[in-house]
């Protein structure tokens, strides 16, 4: 995933340090300040130096008679057109961090005009946020019917964080037809499930998202190309104004470069989790979603706070933490000076000295994008620091039958207390022994080649930790086609306006659902572009009539142009989009 700056493909990873400045506030009259701020590397797929061959000649060498390739161009309009490869959808869990570059050049440009990309880079990335996710399992599927023509691995390894060249990746490859081809990459250790030969339709399985190969993080590299005459042809997927081609999607998601600041992933934690020492934290141990702990104890000599973010620059931001009585403990301001699809960063207050048994209750640490809510979360503070119980750092994983009993042995966290284990939806081949060892059998009885059960760890205050477990038997039939068409709206969806359009200063939409569901709910412009996200991920009842205001501001509190927006709802695997207009 892309670097942020260029001299980091010549100079290599570069902490970081004040790529965002703190501004004075006067929203609180005395918060403590941060005793430490610390920025994390950007989010990278093809590292901090360039590899020394580009995607481009790795796949005209692996490909063989592939000698030369041509950027944003095709030779032929024989594509198939895609739908969703993934299990989940944007925004649960699930961000793009690069497009394909179209530049030929050593400048970067995406689809749009804009550079959310990294020089060379010949796919588009869906990456989850963290292995937490990785381990429960993001399935990836076929998004167009084909033929499979390479698979790759198993890789050494699949929780790359750390870069290193050249390592093996985990890749499917599936022939379209008419000599065009998509790749599948950085798929997870052993959960591919189909083989040389396969004949797939859209929305079957192919394996669950890893970070196998040159990765620093669980992620998808999508790649569609074509083969004609002689030369390797890239072809950008997505429509718009850098690549007039027609979009390959049945249904084009909206452009995610230009994202202001918001928060993907925030929360406390403690020395104890980076080896007692916070200058251990770096960004692959927020990669494993540190954990928060269940009580938080006043003798901590320091209290920390990760955060996950997506930010243009010139975008203010605050981090605040908030006493049981809503007063500010501390605060950090500041101001992007770097546009990022995905970044990190980590900050302490000093603690100790601050506290008592006074301050005993709910905590609240929360993130705000220029003075609006993005993220909160809550922690009790007590006596002593208390752990729940974690497994770690492998919360699940995929094995394959290999005709031999293999054996996995269950770990959890150190911080914790006492733990004991079950195992829950197992097959029969798969049994648990000597409380913590799991046994899986030479053989099977599934009849897909995919099936899952999870491990369950609970703590003596009935506190669970559960693990996610693939197993793959290629000696069955592929599994069910999963429908991964255009999104439907049945009639348990509704979205409408409460509001007046045209609008001036603000308008409002009511949703209601029929079912209980995630819902999300977000304003775009023409271009399919996100302005302002309402409602991001929420969990709403059945049957409830929800009405959430638009003021006609973007993410970054700007006043959005006059014109056409439209508003998108979705939720239980359902959409529905209605127009709305604003007066200049």
């Amino acid at each position: 995933m892309r670097p942020s700056f260029s001299s980091t493909l010549a100079t290599g990873c570069l902490m970081l340090m004040g790529l965002l400045r703190p501004v004075v506030s006067a929203a609180d009259p005395a918060p403590l300040a941060p005793d430490h701020v610390e920025w994390m590397p950007p989010q990278l797929e093809e590292g901090c130096v360039e590899p020394p061959m580009s995607l481009r000649e790795r796949a005209a060498q692996r490909e063989g008679a592939r000698s030369a390739s041509v950027l944003g161009t095709s030779a032929t309009e024989a594509y198939p057109i895609y739908a969703w490869p993934l299990a989940r959808q944007l925004h649960d869990g699930l961000v793009v961090v690069n497009y394909v570059d179209l530049d030929p050049g050593a400048s970067v440009l995406d689809y749009t005009g804009g550079m959310d990309t990294y020089d060379d880079h010949a796919g588009t990335d869906y990456k989850l946020l963290n292995f937490r996710l990785m381990d429960r399992g993001c399935t990836v599927r076929a998004a167009a019917p084909g033929r499979v023509v390479q698979v790759t691995g198993p890789a050494e390894y699949d929780r790359r964080c750390e870069l290193a060249w050249p390592v093996n990746v985990n890749l499917v490859s599936i022939d379209t037809g008419a000599s065009t081809y998509t790749d599948y990459y950085h798929l997870r250790a052993n959960s591919i499930t189909v083989q040389v030969g396969d004949v797939v339709q859209t929305g079957h399985m192919l394996g669950l998202v890893g970070s196998s190969g040159y990765s620093r993080g669980p992620h998808l590299h999508f790649q569609a190309y074509d083969y004609v005459s002689g030369t390797y042809h890239l072809r950008d997927p997505y429509n718009g104004p850098s690549n007039p081609l027609p979009s390959l999607w049945v249904s084009q998601e909206p452009y995610e470069g230009l994202n202001h600041l918001w928060f993907t992933d925030l929360g406390v934690y403690s020395a104890a989790e980076v080896g007692g020492n916070l200058a251990n934290t770096t960004y692959c141990v927020i990669e494993e979603r540190l954990e928060q702990p269940v009580v938080y104890g006043i003798g901590e000599a320091k209290l920390p706070v990760f955060a996950q973010f997506q930010t243009r620059a010139g975008d203010p931001g605050r981090i605040e933490v908030l006493r049981p009585d809503g007063s500010v403990f501390g605060s950090y301001d500041f101001t992007s000076t770097l546009s990022e699809l995905l970044g990190f960063f980590w900050t302490s207050w000093n603690w100790s000295p601050n506290v008592s048994a006074a301050d005993y209750g709910t905590w609240t640490v929360r993130a705000l994008s220029n003075g609006v809510l993005s993220y909160s979360t809550s922690f009790e503070v007590g006596p002593t620091t208390e752990f729940g119980p974690r497994f770690w750092r492998r919360s699940g994983r995929s094995f394959r039958i290999s005709g031999a009993v293999q054996r996995d042995t269950l770990r959890h966290s150190p911080l914790g207390g006492p733990v004991t284990y079950s195992l829950v939806d197992a097959p029969s081949f798969v049994s648990l022994i000597q409380d913590s060892i799991i046994t899986i059998g030479a053989t099977s009885n599934q009849t897909t080649r995919s099936t899952y059960f999870q491990a369950v760890m609970t703590d003596a205050a009935a506190r669970r930790d559960t693990a996610w477990f693939h197993i793959v038997d290629m000696s069955k039939a592929l599994g069910p086609v999963v429908d991964v068409g255009p999104m439907v709206t049945p009639a348990g969806i509704e979205l409408a306006l409460a509001g007046a359009s045209p609008f001036g200063a603000s308008t409002a939409l009511r949703y209601r659902l029929d079912a209980p569901s995630r819902v999300w709910l977000g304003i775009y412009d023409l271009r399919g572009r996100l302005v302002r996200m309402l409602v991001d991920g929420e969990d709403v009842v059945a049957g409830a009539s929800v009405t959430r205001r638009w003021d006609g501001r973007d993410r970054a509190g700007a006043a959005s142009p006059g014109g056409v927006y439209f508003a998108r709802l979705d939720a239980g695997g359902a959409r529905r989009v209605i127009k709305i207009a604003r007066l200049p």
